[in-house]
């Protein structure tokens, strides 16, 4: 290389260095992750004061990455306010690689002219200033305060556990940074300051694309902790605190710009990898005493017990749980080489745990007993070892008591507590998952929820599967722990039920609106209890139903790009399964044991069922508990048919709403089909018992050959629960797509016309052939609260002719036909499509649903025709008789013609 072209080269990356990493978009933070970003960032400005213990917080790194991430955005007074924040700590002077010229402009100034190196780290500290750590030297007596020698072991061990246990990759070395240290090891600075720790990066490594970027970390680690909590506390601290300082580092070496909630999230996670308590072993047989200290691990004495013997499982306070259990030998992986495992035989299940508990492994009148964290960690666990459990206390208690917030939400720590996420995918997949995260984080995957769900289709599930059994595992904590989920499940707090939603009087309904419900990727939990007089459910029915994700005629929706927009979101409904509502149920048993099950809602209208036998308090079933999971990740608003692009009007953030109660008795017959003329199809059926019917569900099943690939798949509703739910045949936690309510009728209408067919198909697939389209249907009561009843399956398929819809519209209506309100929810306006067959006068009845009416709109005569588009459509301006505006909630609205009556729902939200 020329002179000149090394000179340039080495400017440029002299530039690269000074950079702040900034400089490429990321995450765009909201204005409340912001505002919490300068408010760290001129907390961390304002280190020369003296903070009360109470002030001290946790780490400081995700608000300075949001800050960093988003400098181009911020004003140019924070700009210059924050213009030095970045900046290493000055050491008195000593400035530059070589420590010469003036010190550099920086938050924190003091005489870290005191350099201790371990293999892989310098630790600068002070003796005579603010910044100085206790100078007690002690143990050892090594001329270096001890307080130094634990930060120094700390380092240590998580480059050990991080690094060459773990394999992550290693935080990149600062080599080219313009104030380096003095040499290449990782620097971490002894400082009082506001925060317990901080990882700041001194420039980019040289990978620079749009989604991603690597940075070079230094290391701030709070000088004062003893003074904060002890000098025996205080050494815990500085141990799970450079452990999760560290892990910032490593995190830099993959991506700078990962979202600000994983990034503290796992560093969280990681405390307990570096520091999980030890194993604690007692009353080993004397013949092994000679050999503790070179135990890489208790397990190992396991071993040479023998393969197979029994064991007790014990609570925290040592009293035996059971005795049916064996410890059994796993060989080692043939594939990936890993080593010796071990497991426990369930002899009354049959069948293995991969759970984890404390063990009592008794060997004749010799006893040995462990604690096998089994996290494919071989660390090395000293007597009396930081449990970096014991420090999630407050953090998960704050995440559990409010499991309503979105996993990647900052707001209220809730992100440190957000770990949780991370004991749950590696305690049920593996430990090596979250390297494998960062891998894909590492490519600029794009929002972080994709980078999950590319990770989780490498170990054969989805998303929104893992997500949703993320929240049953979240209900097994605390005193409902029973050992087969989380290893540490009775160290955590109870998730929080709102005493609301607690339930022991039925029938109920509750309805959230997009301000109450559950946020994007967030849960709440609904307890049903069996009423107190022991009153007996023979049936007994949970509902729940949703915000539309789509009208069920989708030509309702008159502009192409909307309905485009919304045939996207079913399309990756359908692929994903992160779109809609997920909901898992949790059945308490009269024998003490618990078992969990799901219900999946029909793609479009959101709405599912599950009926449950032998409900009460000395019945089969003693309790059920709802969990209301909210799988929009990434998004805000529900795209409703009339939601405007350029203005946002008329998109909503959904809602949800659940009933309980015994469903109602009534009975209907058989549905006969028959083609329609122009398409379509009717379905016909008789009344054979009214009792608590109120209206009458039409569900609908499609069959298609090219997607289902054999005949033999061509089967009516098998029982009521296929009827009830969407169903999800492969098991991978997506809901199907071919079952759908698409219509509803009043309880005394024997007949419907279902026109929507060929909707849910794409008809403009190459291999698309209408005669291998087939429908099913099925008739369902419904009463006065929501609940369905016994459905009336039909057993015979039809296909039905197809129209194209160009055609569709110059054929006139074969059956009069109301349609689902748009948009819905609205506010404050709303309109209400329908068909006519035949001439007719038309008014609409609104209603609340207590039955109460609010408003009669008198339309007047209309003839024939379709009535779909805004202007030809009913109109509802949201007001009552008398010119209020109505409340927010859910509103029913009826259709009589001279021949005909149908009725639908809407919601108002404001």
């Amino acid at each position: 290389m020329k002179p000149i072209n090394l000179f340039v080269a080495i400017f440029l990356v002299f530039v690269l260095a000074m950079t702040p990493f900034s400089i490429s978009l990321a995450q765009r933070a909201s204005s409340t992750q912001l505002a919490e970003a300068i408010r760290v960032a001129r907390k961390y400005l304002n280190s020369n004061r003296n903070f009360a213990s109470h002030e001290i917080e946790k780490c400081f790194t995700g608000g300075m990455a949001t800050l960093a991430q988003n400098w181009d955005v911020l004003s140019p007074i924070h700009q210059r306010e924050f213009a030095d924040v970045f900046a290493r700590p000055s050491t008195a002077g000593i400035a530059g690689r070589d420590g010469g010229g003036a010190p550099p402009r920086t938050p924190i100034t003091g005489s870290l002219v005191h350099k201790f190196d371990t293999p892989h780290f310098r630790i600068h500290y002070s003796t005579n200033d603010r910044h100085a750590p206790p100078l007690d030297d002690y143990n050892p007596a090594n001329g270096v305060p001890d307080y130094v020698d634990r930060a120094a072991d700390a380092a240590e061990k998580s480059y050990r556990i991080e690094i060459k246990a773990m394999g992550f990759k290693e935080p990149y070395d600062d080599f080219w940074a313009t104030n380096n240290g003095g040499n290449i090891k990782a620097d971490i600075y002894l400082v009082k300051f506001g925060s317990l720790g901080l990882a700041l990066n001194s420039g980019i490594s040289g990978r620079f694309i749009s989604a991603g970027v690597t940075a070079i970390p230094f290391y701030l680690i709070n000088s004062r902790m003893w003074d904060y909590y002890g000098r025996s506390e205080g050494n815990r601290y500085i141990d799970t605190t450079i452990a999760h300082e560290y892990f910032h580092g490593v995190q830099l070496a993959y991506n700078a710009k990962m979202p600000p909630w994983t990034m503290e999230a796992t560093c969280t996670w990681m405390e307990s990898r570096v520091y999980d308590g030890g194993r604690a072993v007692f009353n080993i047989d004397p013949k092994y005493q000679e050999d503790l200290d070179q135990l890489i691990v208790p397990v190992e004495l396991a071993m040479e017990l023998g393969t197979k013997h029994k064991i007790f499982l014990l609570t925290p306070d040592k009293k035996s749980i059971r005795d049916d259990v064996s410890v059994i030998r796993i060989p080692p992986d043939e594939k990936t080489g890993k080593g010796l495992r071990w497991r426990i035989r369930d002899h009354q299940k049959n069948e293995e745990w991969t759970k984890r508990r404390i063990y009592e492994i008794r060997k004749y009148r010799d006893e040995l007993r462990f604690h096998e964290d089994f996290d494919d960690i071989p660390d090395i666990d000293n007597i009396d070892e930081t449990d970096g459990y014991h420090y999630y206390t407050g953090q998960l208690h704050d995440w559990f008591i409010i499991p309503d917030i979105s996993l990647d939400e900052t707001k209220f720590h809730h992100h440190y507590g957000s770990m949780i996420w991370f004991f749950y995918i590696t305690e049920r997949f593996e430990m090596d998952i979250v390297r494998k995260f960062f891998a894909k984080a590492t490519q600029g995957a794009g929002r972080e929820y994709r980078s999950f769900a590319s990770l989780f289709e490498d170990y054969g599930t989805t998303l929104a599967e893992a997500f949703k059994m993320f929240t049953v595992w979240n209900y097994y904590t605390a005193d409902r722990d029973e050992g087969r989920h989380y290893f540490n499940g009775n160290r955590f707090p109870r998730v929080a039920i709102n005493p609301t939603n607690i339930h022991n009087s039925y029938p109920i309904h509750r309805y959230y609106n997009d301000k109450e419900m559950p946020e994007a990727f967030g849960a709440r939990y609904v307890v049903f209890n069996p009423p107190e007089d022991g009153q007996v459910f023979e049936d007994f029915a949970v509902r729940i139903d949703g915000m539309d994700i789509a009208p069920i005629d989708l030509r309702t929706i008159e502009i192409a790009e909307r309905r485009e927009k919304i045939e996207k979101e079913l399309s990756r409904l359908g692929s994903t399964g992160l779109r809609g509502w997920g909901v898992k149920f949790i059945v308490h048993k009269s024998n003490g044991t618990t078992e969990d099950t799901e219900v999946f809602t029909y793609h479009r209208s959101q709405e599912a069922q599950m009926n449950f036998q032998n409900f009460g308090k000395h019945s089969d079933i003693t309790k059920i508990v709802l969990i209301l999971i909210n799988i929009h990740p990434d998004i805000e608003q529900v795209i409703t048919p009339d939601y405007d692009q350029q203005t946002g009007k008329n998109a909503t953030g959904g809602s949800i709403s659940y009933y309980a109660g015994v469903p109602p008795a009534g009975r209907l017959t058989e549905p006969k089909l028959l083609k329609g003329e122009n398409g379509g199809v009717h379905i016909e059926w008789k009344l054979e018992d009214l009792t608590e019917i109120k209206q009458i569900a039409i569900v609908r099943k499609r069959f298609e050959l090219r997607t289902d690939t054999s005949r033999q798949t061509l089967k009516p509703f098998q029982n009521a629960a296929q009827v009830f739910d969407a169903g999800d045949r492969d098991n991978n936690g997506v809901p199907d797509g071919d079952i759908n309510i698409v219509g509803s009728v009043e309880a005394t209408d024997t007949n419907f016309f279902d026109s929507t067919t060929f909707q849910d198909i794409n008809v403009n697939h190459k291999s698309f052939n209408p005669r291998g389209v087939a429908y099913f249907y099925a008739v369902v009561p419904i009463s006065q609260y929501g609940l369905m009843g016994t459905p009336a399956i039909g057993q015979r398929s039809i296909t039905p002719d197809y129209i194209p819809e160009d055609n569709q519209v110059a054929a006139a209506p074969s059956q009069t036909t109301l349609h689902q309100s748009y948009p819905n929810p609205f506010n404050p306006e709303v309109w209400i499509p329908y068909e006519l067959a035949t001439d007719s006068p038309i008014s609409i009845d609104i209603y609340t649903p207590a039955g109460e009416k609010v408003r009669t709109l008198d339309v007047g005569m209309k003839s024939t025709g379709r009535y779909i588009d805004k202007d030809f459509a009913a109109y509802w301006d949201g007001r009552t008789a008398t010119g209020e505006r109505v409340a927010s909630g859910v509103y029913f609205y009826v259709l009589r013609t001279t021949d005909y009556v149908g009725s639908g729902k809407m919601v108002i939200v404001k």
